[in-house]
């Protein structure tokens, strides 16, 4: 079953105990949100996904393309997508921490986000931040009834390069703890990508603040789950090739998992 709306897309829901999300997937800013003529104020570059320039902080490149090619090749895997950027609102976030006056990396200003009143985050938080919460939390409250247990696996992709440094993994994993579910997952990401991986890369959300600012630990305590997620560098999904083998991986992770 494929669900759509303006802030998510859910696909093949129901069908496995598998769930990846990607709520960073999307890089939408909509009209209301210019500033100047430009999304959030900003070089519409940063958003477009087929510019060299594109930014990281606008989206985790990559990932819709992964997404994309895994409903390709199973529909036994459920897909949740965020659609719009984090920019607009970073629903990886907890709420207090949902919109961004600057760049992460660069510190430049997002001129659309600086000095936002509580009336309009609510507004961004009310239309983009709880339609995806909600959205993530039936999937799993559906799928849990359904078959008894949950598989989810949070997707995000990283930059090859962090503030002028190179980064030489490939292949990192989020967890807040070794459980029988990450070591299962990590032995095989291990096998299948030697040392290109690397367990708690490229930063460890078991430690703060990663810990108390991770959105997805919410999910898991509002749906009494595991939270686990993957990072992949965006280089490696820099072409149709590339994506189709590195879904191909993920297929056998989630029926590894099994």
């Amino acid at each position: 079953m494929t669900k759509n709306s303006d802030t998510v897309k859910v696909t093949n829901a129901g069908n496995s105990p598998i769930v990846f999300t990607g709520p960073h997937n999307g890089w939408a800013v909509p009209e209301d949100f210019y500033v100047d003529g430009n999304p959030l104020g900003v070089e519409p570059h940063w958003f477009d996904p087929k510019s060299e320039l594109r930014r990281h902080e606008a989206c985790d490149w990559g990932m819709q393309d992964l997404f994309n090619e895994i409903e390709h090749q199973t529909s036994d895997i459920c897909l949740v997508a965020a659609q719009y950027s984090r920019l607009l609102v970073d629903i990886n976030r907890i709420p207090s921490l949902i919109v961004y006056e600057g760049s992460s990396e660069t510190g430049e200003h997002i001129h659309g986000n600086m000095m936002l009143g509580d009336a309009e985050k609510q507004k961004r938080m009310d239309a983009y931040y709880t339609p995806y919460h909600e959205t993530v939390d039936k999937v799993m409250q559906d799928t849990l009834k359904k078959f008894g247990a949950v598989i989810w696996i949070d997707m995000h992709s990283f930059t090859p390069v962090w503030q002028g440094e190179p980064r030489h993994v490939g292949i990192g994993t989020l967890k807040l703890e070794k459980t029988v579910l990450t070591n299962k997952a990590e032995a095989y990401l291990e096998r299948e990508f030697k040392d290109m991986f690397v367990p708690d890369q490229p930063y460890d959300l078991a430690i703060s603040p990663h810990r108390e600012m991770n959105g997805g630990n919410l999910i898991a305590e509002r749906n009494n789950l595991e939270y686990f997620g993957l990072e992949i560098r965006n280089d490696l999904l820099g072409t149709p090739a590339q994506i189709e083998i590195m879904a191909e991986k993920l297929v056998k992770l989630a029926k590894t998992l099994l």
